[in-house]
């Protein structure tokens, strides 16, 4: 009989010692999933920075294009613009010239009606 209770006060031991094991292999479980879940949410979080950072990459990218092509136009413009000073300028000389020889001529033919009416 004292034998037995010796062997049930030691099994009693042992489950106990057995169970405080089984509770801290729990704790320790639950801190793992907890730091689990926490490397899952830094995971995600910077993979959704990842997305947006390759999204407004494109963005950029699309942007840089647009001012390429606008500054392709921008140049195209300023040349025509270039030209188009250029034509009027040779125009407004080409006038002013015209009118020089207008005048000129006018002048001769009054310096000949002139010299028709004295001689």
């Amino acid at each position: 009989l004292a034998q037995s209770m010796d062997m049930c006060r030691t099994a009693e031991h042992a489950q106990q010692a057995l169970q405080g094991q089984l509770e801290d292999s729990r704790k320790h479980a639950e801190a793992y999933q907890d730091q689990l879940r926490d490397l899952s949410m830094k995971i995600e979080g910077h993979m959704a920075h990842e997305q947006e950072d390759a999204c407004l990459v494109g963005e950029l990218r699309t942007r840089i294009e647009e001012l390429k092509h606008a500054e392709a136009n921008s140049c195209s413009e300023v040349q025509e613009q270039q030209i188009q000073a250029s034509l009027q300028l040779e125009l407004a000389q080409s006038m002013d010239m015209y009118r020089t020889a207008e005048h000129a001529q006018n002048a001769l033919q009054g310096q000949l009606e002139d010299s028709r009416k004295h001689a």
